[in-house]
Protein backbone atom coordinates (compact mmCIF):
# COMPACT_ATOMS: atom_id res chain seq x y z
CA UNK A 1 0.00 0.00 0.00
CA UNK A 2 2.71 2.56 0.96
CA UNK A 3 4.57 1.79 -2.20
CA UNK A 4 1.45 2.57 -4.15
CA UNK A 5 0.88 5.80 -2.48
CA UNK A 6 4.63 6.52 -3.32
CA UNK A 7 3.91 6.12 -7.12
CA UNK A 8 1.12 7.89 -7.50
CA UNK A 9 2.27 11.13 -5.58
CA UNK A 10 2.89 13.71 -8.30
CA UNK A 11 5.09 16.60 -7.97
CA UNK A 12 3.76 20.20 -6.98
CA UNK A 13 4.63 22.82 -8.79
CA UNK A 14 5.33 26.66 -7.05
CA UNK A 15 2.36 28.89 -7.77
CA UNK A 16 3.99 31.53 -10.80
CA UNK A 17 3.96 34.76 -9.68
CA UNK A 18 0.81 35.87 -11.56
CA UNK A 19 -1.32 33.43 -9.20
CA UNK A 20 0.85 34.35 -6.29
CA UNK A 21 0.11 38.47 -7.31
CA UNK A 22 -3.75 37.62 -8.12
CA UNK A 23 -3.85 35.69 -4.76
CA UNK A 24 -2.93 38.84 -2.96
CA UNK A 25 -6.14 40.48 -1.50
CA UNK A 26 -4.56 44.20 -1.75
CA UNK A 27 -3.70 43.95 -5.39
CA UNK A 28 -7.35 42.22 -5.56
CA UNK A 29 -8.64 45.60 -4.20
CA UNK A 30 -6.81 47.90 -6.78
CA UNK A 31 -7.34 46.00 -9.48
CA UNK A 32 -11.09 46.43 -9.06
CA UNK A 33 -11.00 49.92 -8.35
CA UNK A 34 -8.76 50.48 -11.67
CA UNK A 35 -12.28 51.01 -13.62
CA UNK A 36 -14.19 52.90 -11.80
CA UNK A 37 -10.50 55.22 -10.59
CA UNK A 38 -9.96 55.70 -14.31
CA UNK A 39 -13.95 56.79 -15.30
CA UNK A 40 -13.86 59.03 -12.76
CA UNK A 41 -10.84 60.99 -13.79
CA UNK A 42 -11.95 60.31 -17.35
CA UNK A 43 -15.16 61.97 -16.31
CA UNK A 44 -14.89 64.53 -13.52
CA UNK A 45 -11.54 65.37 -12.70
CA UNK A 46 -10.59 66.12 -16.68
CA UNK A 47 -13.86 68.51 -16.96
CA UNK A 48 -13.26 70.24 -13.71
CA UNK A 49 -9.31 70.81 -14.02
CA UNK A 50 -10.31 72.36 -17.94
CA UNK A 51 -12.90 74.33 -16.19
CA UNK A 52 -10.37 76.07 -14.25
CA UNK A 53 -7.94 76.74 -16.87
CA UNK A 54 -10.56 78.27 -18.95
CA UNK A 55 -11.80 80.54 -15.91
CA UNK A 56 -8.47 82.42 -16.44
CA UNK A 57 -8.23 83.10 -20.12
CA UNK A 58 -10.20 84.62 -22.77
CA UNK A 59 -11.42 81.95 -24.45
CA UNK A 60 -14.23 82.17 -27.02
CA UNK A 61 -15.51 79.79 -29.15
CA UNK A 62 -13.10 78.68 -32.31
CA UNK A 63 -9.92 80.27 -30.88
CA UNK A 64 -7.14 80.01 -28.62
CA UNK A 65 -7.15 82.22 -25.38
CA UNK A 66 -4.95 83.95 -23.40
CA UNK A 67 -3.85 83.33 -19.93
CA UNK A 68 -5.32 86.75 -18.45
CA UNK A 69 -5.90 85.57 -14.43
CA UNK A 70 -8.04 87.10 -11.65
CA UNK A 71 -9.52 89.64 -14.76
CA UNK A 72 -12.48 87.73 -15.21
CA UNK A 73 -13.37 87.77 -11.86
CA UNK A 74 -12.62 91.61 -11.08
CA UNK A 75 -14.82 92.71 -14.61
CA UNK A 76 -17.49 90.17 -12.33
CA UNK A 77 -17.37 91.55 -9.61
CA UNK A 78 -17.38 95.04 -11.27
CA UNK A 79 -20.89 94.14 -13.31
CA UNK A 80 -23.86 95.27 -11.49
CA UNK A 81 -26.03 93.08 -12.85
CA UNK A 82 -24.44 89.92 -11.99
CA UNK A 83 -24.02 91.41 -8.49
CA UNK A 84 -28.11 91.88 -8.92
CA UNK A 85 -28.57 88.13 -9.48
CA UNK A 86 -26.15 87.27 -6.97
CA UNK A 87 -28.34 88.89 -4.52
CA UNK A 88 -31.34 87.77 -6.36
CA UNK A 89 -29.92 84.28 -5.41
CA UNK A 90 -29.35 84.42 -1.93
CA UNK A 91 -32.70 85.86 -1.27
CA UNK A 92 -34.70 83.37 -2.79
CA UNK A 93 -32.77 80.46 -1.29
CA UNK A 94 -32.72 81.90 1.99
CA UNK A 95 -36.78 82.41 2.14
CA UNK A 96 -37.01 78.88 0.15
CA UNK A 97 -35.13 77.56 3.24
CA UNK A 98 -36.90 79.35 6.08
CA UNK A 99 -40.25 78.76 4.06
CA UNK A 100 -39.97 75.35 3.53
CA UNK A 101 -38.55 74.62 7.54
CA UNK A 102 -41.50 76.13 8.80
CA UNK A 103 -44.06 74.28 6.46
CA UNK A 104 -42.47 70.62 7.33
CA UNK A 105 -42.50 71.96 10.80
CA UNK A 106 -46.24 73.25 11.14
CA UNK A 107 -46.78 70.05 9.47
CA UNK A 108 -45.35 67.93 12.13
CA UNK A 109 -47.07 69.59 14.69
CA UNK A 110 -50.20 69.13 13.03
CA UNK A 111 -50.28 65.59 12.29
CA UNK A 112 -48.87 64.96 15.68
CA UNK A 113 -51.51 67.02 17.61
CA UNK A 114 -54.25 65.33 15.41
CA UNK A 115 -53.14 61.72 15.27
CA UNK A 116 -54.10 58.59 16.85
CA UNK A 117 -50.11 58.18 18.36
CA UNK A 118 -50.71 61.03 20.38
CA UNK A 119 -53.44 59.47 22.36
CA UNK A 120 -50.69 57.32 23.37
CA UNK A 121 -48.19 57.00 26.14
CA UNK A 122 -45.41 59.26 24.35
CA UNK A 123 -44.73 60.48 21.79
CA UNK A 124 -44.77 58.79 18.47
CA UNK A 125 -46.30 55.85 20.32
CA UNK A 126 -48.57 53.84 17.85
CA UNK A 127 -49.91 50.96 20.20
CA UNK A 128 -52.16 52.98 22.42
CA UNK A 129 -50.73 52.91 25.21
CA UNK A 130 -48.93 49.09 24.99
CA UNK A 131 -45.74 50.71 24.85
CA UNK A 132 -45.31 51.92 28.52
CA UNK A 133 -42.41 49.87 30.43
CA UNK A 134 -43.39 47.12 32.33
CA UNK A 135 -44.27 47.85 36.28
CA UNK A 136 -43.36 45.29 39.17
CA UNK A 137 -47.00 44.85 41.03
CA UNK A 138 -46.08 44.84 44.73
CA UNK A 139 -47.24 41.89 46.37
CA UNK A 140 -50.24 43.05 48.61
Amino acid sequence: MAATAQGLAVARREPGALARLLDNKLFLIFLCMLPAAGLLIVFLSYPLGLGIWLAFTDTRIGRSGQFIGLENYISLLQDRIFLMAVGNTLLYTGVATVGKFALGLWLALLLNKHSPAAAGSGPGCCCRGSCRPPSAASPG
